[in-house]
């Protein structure tokens, strides 16, 4: 089954929410976090009080406020302190209860080793009123630590990252600084009371207190980091700050600004003028028959114009073959009868193969290969 983040039920192919008639039937009626639906009303029942997917609230508040320092649970119709993506509550308890029980727990332990010297319990005096007094005393340290640390240490935390405008629901700096201030108040709680407890002066006390303190906050960030750290990535947030991923950024960015790429600059043409002369690209106009080379398809005849005012037509020159036919006074005429009617051998000359068009006292040579292939390259007179 799919759901949307506030719970109402919907096609997983499309993601659109089912109409109030349409939606599947659930396997023990059970769906959104595992309550009850009722479909008929289109509400979860969540035991405690009656839940709306489509408005995202209960319809009766919650009868406590769990936590004064947070804003969210002012907000005494919402579920899971208005941010369901990150919060399940599944029973409606306070959420600050378990670690005080704990905290109440481990406290009593400690003030009952204090009173008899043993940390087994077994071995303890427990007709003494000491014992139960040091329990009862201790629990009451170890509980005020843990709601210190679990109320005020977060609240504190949220209030700093809101003035350094980091996210204020995940990462390693919210989970950081919540776990430093936490575990201070908690430690310094449990430092001083634990010390005093034992029978020491306020000097004493306070020493203890600020020992606690340091312990307390060292192990209170590490722990806040690491969970902050995870709980940003599985939410597919920057692991340092919680916010979004920037563009072109990764989960572990430290610097998590959008990366600016500056486009290459536009390349345009630059017009060149080349003259009167209007030089077509060579074409393969060679082919092997019976051993020579003997030309298949006439090369273009273009026309050349020179400051000289000698014009004719020919085939494709190199300037070299060019230079040659106008100093020589090669004629048209005599270069296109050599090509058409001359006899043509193939030689090897400087540059490699070519052919020589050889026609009565006039030899027009071609190269067949390299980047001179198909032009007139040198005209022989005899």
């Amino acid at each position: 089954m799919s759901y949307d983040a506030w719970g109402q039920l919907r096609n997983p192919a499309n993601q659109t929410v089912y109409a109030p008639d349409a939606a599947p039937e659930l396997f023990l009626g059970r769906g959104y976090t595992g309550h009850e639906h009722l479909a008929m009303f289109g509400l979860v029942n969540m035991n405690a009080r009656l839940y709306d997917p489509a408005l995202g609230r209960f319809l009766s508040p919650d009868p406590y406020v769990q936590s004064p320092l947070f804003s969210q649970n002012f907000n005494r119709f919402s579920y899971g302190m208005n941010n369901p993506l990150c919060y399940i509550d599944r029973n409606g308890e306070l959420f600050w209860l378990i670690p005080v029980v704990i905290g109440v727990a481990i406290g009593a332990y400690i003030g009952g080793s204090m009173a008899n010297h043993s940390y087994n319990p077994f071995n303890w005096d427990w007709s003494s009123g000491k014992t139960w007094k040091n329990m009862g005393l201790g629990g009451l340290i170890g509980g005020a630590s843990a709601v210190a640390a679990v109320l005020a240490g977060p609240a504190i935390g949220v209030a700093i990252c809101s003035a350094l405008g980091v996210s204020t629901t995940s990462g390693v700096v919210v989970g950081a600084i919540s776990g430093l201030t936490g575990g201070v108040i908690g430690g310094f709680i449990n430092g001083a009371g634990f010390t005093a407890l034992g029978g020491g002066n306020f000097q004493e006390s306070m020493m203890g207190g600020l020992k606690g303190a340091v312990i307390g906050g060292g192990t209170g960030a590490l722990a806040g980091g690491v969970f902050g750290g995870i709980s940003a990535f599985k939410a597919g947030n920057n692991v340092w700050t919680g916010k979004d991923i920037a563009y072109d950024r990764n989960a572990f960015s430290f610097k998590n600004t959008p990366v600016i790429k500056v486009p290459a600059p536009e390349l345009k043409p630059i017009p060149v003028s080349v003259g009167t002369v209007d030089v077509p690209q060579p074409n393969n106009n060679l082919s092997i028959q019976g051993g020579s080379q003997v030309p298949t398809e006439q090369p273009p005849l273009i026309r050349v114009s020179t400051g000289d005012n000698i014009s004719f037509t020919t085939p494709e020159f190199t300037e070299h073959g060019l230079e040659q036919a106008i100093t020589r006074g090669i004629s048209e005429e005599q270069i296109t009868n050599a090509i058409n009617h001359g006899t043509v051998i193939e030689a090897i000359g400087r540059y490699g193969p070519q052919l020589r068009y050889t026609l009565d006292n006039i030899t027009v040579i071609i190269p067949t290969t390299g980047r001179n292939a198909g032009k007139i390259i040198t005209i022989m007179i005899h």
